[in-house]
């Protein structure tokens, strides 16, 4: 119950199964059920609405989540044994107060029909956004990636050419492998320690892929690098190039893991620093002893995160609370950091923008306002994935170039 409810605290943490402590039985279904929360949290939330005339204790409340999405996994006969055990957890975090009110409001939930699996799946994303892909892409295309992002996504291992034998199953990407079960996790982590391989989706391959061959001599900056996959998919492709690689991000959790993951890695060529890449000038580089130009810039940017809600459930309640609103304003941070990016650039050099989102405003429609913005710049390659047409992640890649030095005061 503590690890339950510790997880639906902070539904911002990594979804990958991979990444967690090894652990038993218990734990592994802990975290099923935890995710499958996060998954259908909307639609859990309105199942219950009509049963809570105001809201329980946190941990009552975690429980009841916890209860409904497992009820909402059985056939009516097989609901039962759900409630039982739920009434009991009550007892066990000492609101004993509590199991009268637990009992009649999983009886009642268990007692409403099973909901079509199209229904659920669209009930647990925000009406503005399944309104919005309908326009985009019809209901069909619509209905497919609902039902996608409701699915456990799988776990891939991105293995180096010096991995061997690597765990998992093959996959349609050369070099990722599918990792299931506790013995391809063992062996996937001890890989990823020794910076052999990295848990990754086939779609970060893009900016590498946009950018592969650099010259020997490149000098490369991952402006939002954390963890630092990129980074990796760039050393592992040559053992001589880039010749260096700066990793950018802000001071926190997640800086301290990609420095972690650079420890791993012990590339000379890697270094890591904090900043906040919004802000980030030349003149804050050379303070840090860093270049203040490069000849390749990858900029992942923050986004709304549509193409991978799979694998970070926990983006639809944001995007629910938030509304149609909150794609404005990652639009205009991705703008600013797309204007400092260019201004770090040598004349000549490369940059790759990159999202996990399939919102036309954050991908294509951002370069081309992009490029009226610096006529200087000319976009060369891009590439776009979706899930129903790559079966993968979705997100986009877009490969520019700097004719002439940006105007450094953007």
């Amino acid at each position: 119950m503590d690890n339950i409810a510790a997880h639906l605290a902070d539904p911002g943490r990594d979804e990958d199964a991979a990444q967690e402590p090894e652990g038993g039985e218990a734990h592994r279904r802990a975290l099923w059920l935890t995710r499958g929360v996060l998954r259908e949290f909307a639609a859990i939330e309105a199942d219950l609405a009509p049963f809570l005339r105001r809201p329980p204790p946190p941990r009552i409340r975690a429980l009841l989540l916890v209860a409904a999405f497992e009820i909402a996994q059985r056939d009516p006969e097989e609901r039962a044994p759900v409630v039982h055990f739920a009434v009991e957890a009550a007892k066990q975090t000492g609101a004993r107060g509590q199991t009268g009110f637990v009992n009649a409001v999983l009886r009642r939930l268990a007692a409403l029909p099973p909901q079509p699996a199209m229904e659920r799946a669209r009930r647990c994303h925000p009406d503005w956004l399944v309104h919005r892909w309908e326009k985009a892409f019809g209901a069909e295309t619509t209905g497919a990636l609902l039902l996608w992002n409701q699915q456990p996504p799988p776990v891939y291992l991105h293995v180096d050419k010096s991995g061997g034998d690597s765990p998992g199953s093959a996959t349609a990407w050369p070099g990722f492998r599918r990792i299931e079960g506790s013995r391809d996790r063992r062996g996937a982590l001890k890989l990823v320690d020794q910076g052999r391989a990295y848990f990754q989706d086939p779609l970060t391959l893009h900016p590498g892929d946009l950018l592969d061959p650099l010259p020997p001599d490149t000098q490369v900056l991952d402006l939002c690098a954390a963890p630092g996959g990129k980074t990796w998919d760039l050393l592992r492709r040559s053992p001589t190039t880039p010749a260096s690689v700066v990793m950018i991000d802000l001071a926190g959790p997640r800086f301290k893991r990609m420095r972690a993951n650079a420890a791993a890695w012990d590339d000379p060529r890697v270094r890591c620093a904090a900043a906040d890449a919004a802000a980030l000038t030349p003149a804050q580089l050379t303070a840090q002893g860093l270049p203040s130009a490069y000849d390749a810039v990858i900029l992942d940017v923050p986004c709304s995160n549509t193409g991978v809600l799979r694998r970070r459930p926990d983006a639809k309640t944001r995007l629910a609370r938030a509304g149609p609103a909150t794609l404005d304003s990652v639009i205009a941070l991705q703008a600013c950091l797309l204007d400092r990016a260019l201004a770090l650039l040598r004349p000549g050099g490369r940059l790759v923008y990159s999202t996990c989102s399939i919102e036309a405003e954050e991908n294509r429609a951002q370069i081309d306002a992009c490029l009226r913005r610096h006529p200087h710049t000319r976009l060369l390659r891009a590439r776009e994935s979706f899930p129903w047409t790559d079966g993968h992640d979705g997100g986009a890649a877009f490969l520019l170039t700097v004719r002439k030095p940006p105007n450094q005061s953007a």
